[in-house]
């Protein structure tokens, strides 16, 4: 037995396994950091080519306040135009209506004190979407002085934390 495995042929034979199995590894290893990196790079690559799609305001006013959507700099006259927006901003308005504020890319905001207030005050808000221009804007309502006030401090608190996220 001893004597076959010292056979040229028998030596070639391990060298080739040896060769596979170093490739089989090689081949793990890259799939496996392109599993992982591969959707980070996309998503860097999207946010590095395009920048934000929308530049976002909020303003405050005595009946409530305003939402507005404009293309960013770096879309305007490309893929987001203000009927892309104004869809955006009816999402927006729906969730709203439903009593879902939070927002998915601002964590830690879900059952707050101010989550729980705009909750408690969701039937006295009411919603509008129109265009004007090359902006859409969500307009939120309400006579009722304690949703008037959540109202105020969720829309210093989406300037603050919402501006700058895509």
């Amino acid at each position: 037995m001893d004597d076959i495995l010292h056979t040229d042929a028998a030596k070639k034979a391990i060298k080739e396994l040896f060769i596979a199995f170093i490739a089989t590894v090689i081949t793990i290893a890259v799939a496996a950091a392109l599993f992982t990196l591969a959707p980070r790079w996309r998503s860097s690559w999207k946010t590095a080519n395009t920048g934000p799609l929308r530049v976002r305001t909020f303003q405050k006013d005595a009946r409530g306040g305003r939402i507005t959507y404009q293309p960013s700099k770096s879309t305007e006259g490309g893929r987001m135009g203000p009927g892309d927006l104004k869809k955006d901003l009816e999402i927006l308005s729906r969730r709203f209506a439903r009593a879902q504020f939070e927002i998915s890319l601002l964590v830690g905001f879900r059952d707050s004190a101010l989550d729980l207030e705009l909750k408690k005050n969701a039937a006295h808000y009411r919603y509008a979407v129109t265009l004007e221009g090359n902006q859409a804007v969500l307009r939120i309502d309400t006579n009722h002085p304690g949703a008037l006030r959540a109202l105020h401090d969720y829309l210093d608190y989406l300037q603050k934390r919402w501006v700058s996220a895509h």
